[in-house]
């Protein structure tokens, strides 16, 4: 079969390719032991069917899947689900927001038809019987097999800019969804005969607020066995994203035959078998299962398919900090094709900074650096490469009385700096919004849910807090524990989750940058006063004029990728001690923690002009700038001095 027309088919029904596989793997088990005509349909024996039967490989290769763009040419959810085929072959790049207990499914069962013909068949990657017309199912054969799946709950990748959307989800041409032969789901006596999918003709944004009402309405009236508080939360809180201004649609990912580790928080890509099935989203009661102890967490876990589809993974990749134009290896080969241009990139990228800063030199080459950091060891009790940033002095001449919004002149940099970085959030440090948020996930154990909060973000995700917003006022109990978690990421690079009874800290890689009118309350790595020459801006920026920003995008993205190779000679490292014991000798306020800062800050100079290996000259040039900064940081704490 030309290969062509091989990916149409695996694209347009994957199921198919899965039964073929499946039906190659029966085979294969009786040739090696045929069963014996007395037994066949009768003797119970081991597991037989354990495994992909080589799906992934068949997907993997068929698709050409070790090509980044062959992905994108296979249609996505994260754009308009409601033009996708129910089980159709889809992607979803995806955070990895909650992980649901595994679930235990008929993996093979028998299929008997009217004439006492038996085949087995498989439920595996779907949610209904696929009965053949004629056959019945027999869940009493002892060649049933059960099996397990994870389920995920993920949504589209938290303050994912509008470039990255359009780089990582190219638009695919897509068929007009078929009528679907009706399906049975796999634990439900009721035949059904239509799919409940989102009104053709609207984005994904659209069809998930046109649904919201009608989720809440279904769980109202069906949820008889639930409290009325219970089916508000419920309704309420169906797509659960940590960022409220964030839009697309939330997925129920089942994940088969995992071999290797994923975690909370991770970014993955998954392809499988987009799943469409109005009738999950009934009460248990409607369901059959009118014993089900806990109908909260059931319809917690089993939302409208509309609203919530279900995936069915043939294979995955994890993404790393999901960079869209700086793929998982290949950062070697694309840095040492624009490693000559970096100095000339990084020259442009501080003058445009500096535009919203005033045009302050040396607070647009911090921003920057503080751009490209990331998490390099973690060392307890050190975590090396943090670097998180107080902009302190930044005024701004007109503000926002939303308190939910950022100030003008911090929007004005979150706008910038959102075309060069492809995941970015701004949370104001208003008194609303710290008293009135809950910041951090929480474990919601009437739904067995976790609930999200603002800051579970991913790894590389730019933080913008704007502590301009903070006003006069009592800070309550809910503001001081997001106070808190605040200054563990930024110390720690650890977010508590609350898990009522204990707190656990989870793993993040934020680059934090904290603007303040003074010195922020907050600790942060560096402080450094803003010294602008012309006032900030005080209305949105008009960003038209900055065209063809692909290199600029790349250059961030290969600056600050985890791929990068950097290093430090010998005489380098010599030097450096040397001048460390020179620098304790002139103050004796310089510490090892100072002496630590510098060595991230140097790096990050380092790969800012294109270079892995560090130089004396490299070093010098970053002590200069700390000098600099330190005076400002002289001056600001002289002004603030009382008068004698």
């Amino acid at each position: 079969m030309p290969a062509v027309q091989l990916q149409h088919q695996v694209v347009q029904n994957p199921l198919a390719m899965v039964n073929h596989l499946f039906e190659a793997k029966v085979a294969s088990v009786n040739q090696a032991a045929p069963p014996s005509p007395n037994s066949a349909f009768g003797a119970r024996r081991a597991p037989q069917f354990a495994g992909d039967w080589g799906v992934k490989a068949f997907v993997e290769e068929a698709l050409n899947l070790q090509d980044p763009e062959a992905i994108k040419q296979i249609p996505s959810l994260n754009t308009r689900h409601d033009l996708l085929r129910p089980n159709s072959l889809v992607r979803f790049r995806c955070m990895i927001q909650d992980m649901f207990d595994p679930e235990y499914y008929v993996g093979v069962y028998e299929q008997i038809s009217e004439d006492g013909g038996r085949q087995l068949a498989t439920c595996k990657y779907q949610e209904t019987l696929d009965l053949v017309p004629g056959y019945e199912a027999n869940f009493n054969s002892p060649l049933c097999e059960t099996f397990e799946r994870l389920p995920l709950y993920c949504v589209p990748i938290p303050g994912e800019t509008h470039w990255a959307k359009e780089a990582s989800y190219p638009p695919v041409h897509l068929s007009p969804t078929p009528t679907q032969r009706s399906k049975r789901p796999l634990e439900d006596d009721t035949d059904q005969s239509s799919m409940d999918t989102s009104t053709s003709g609207t984005s994904s944004e659209d069809a998930a607020s046109s649904t919201s009402k009608r989720f809440a309405d279904s769980t109202t009236v069906a949820s008889a066995s639930m409290s009325p508080e219970s089916t508000t939360a419920l309704a309420a809180n169906t797509r659960n994203f940590p960022l409220p201004t964030d839009l697309g649609t939330p997925c129920i990912v089942k994940m088969y035959d995992l071999e290797d580790q994923i975690r909370l928080n991770d970014i993955i890509e998954v392809i499988g078998v987009y799943c469409v099935t109005p009738s999950l989203a009934a009460t248990p009661e409607a369901n059959g299962r009118s014993e089900e102890a806990f109908p909260e967490e059931y319809m917690a876990h089993n939302p409208p398919t509309s609203l919530v589809p279900h995936l069915h993974v043939l294979t995955h990749r994890n993404l790393g900090r999901a960079h869209p134009l700086v793929h998982n290896g290949a950062v070697s080969t694309l840095f040492a094709s624009a490693q000559p241009s970096f100095p000339a990139m990084r020259t442009q990228i501080v003058n445009v900074l500096s535009r919203v800063l005033g045009g302050d030199m040396l607070a647009a080459e911090y921003v920057l650096l503080n751009m490209l950091s990331r998490v390099t060891i973690r060392k307890e009790p050190l975590v090396l490469g943090k670097f998180s940033l107080n902009l302190a002095n930044f005024v701004s001449l007109v503000d926002n009385p939303d308190p939910t919004a950022l100030s003008v002149s911090a929007a004005a940099l979150f706008q910038l700096v959102s075309l060069l970085l492809p995941k970015v959030a701004g949370i104001p440090l208003s008194l609303p919004v710290l008293n009135q948020t809950v910041l951090t996930p929480r474990k919601d154990y009437t739904f067995n849910r976790l609930t999200t909060g603002a800051l579970q973000l991913t790894a590389g995700t730019w933080l913008l807090l704007d502590e301009t917003k903070m006003a006069s006022g009592q800070l309550q109990a809910q503001g001081v524990q997001n106070l808190q978690a605040i200054s563990s990421v930024l110390q720690k690079q650890l977010l508590p989750y609350d898990f009522q009874y204990h707190v656990t800290d989870f793993l993040t890689d934020l680059p934090v940058l904290v603007a303040s009118h003074g010195k922020s309350m907050l600790p942060c790595d560096v402080l450094l006063p803003l010294a602008p020459l012309y006032p900030l801006p005080t209305e949105p920026l008009d960003m038209s004029a900055l065209t063809n920003l692909h290199p600029f995008r790349v250059y961030c993205g290969l600056a600050s990728s985890e791929e990068l190779q950097y290093d430090i000679p010998e005489e380098v490292s010599s030097y450096l001690e040397a001048d460390f014991v020179r620098a304790r000798q002139e103050d004796p306020k310089v510490s090892q923690d100072t002496f630590h800062g510098w060595m991230s800050l140097a790096r990050l100079a380092a790969l800012s002009f294109g270079e892995t290996v560090l130089t004396v000259d490299r070093w010098n040039y970053t002590r200069d700038l700390e000098r600099n900064r330190a005076s400002r940081v002289a001056g600001m704490a002289t002004r603030s001095a009382p008068s004698s």
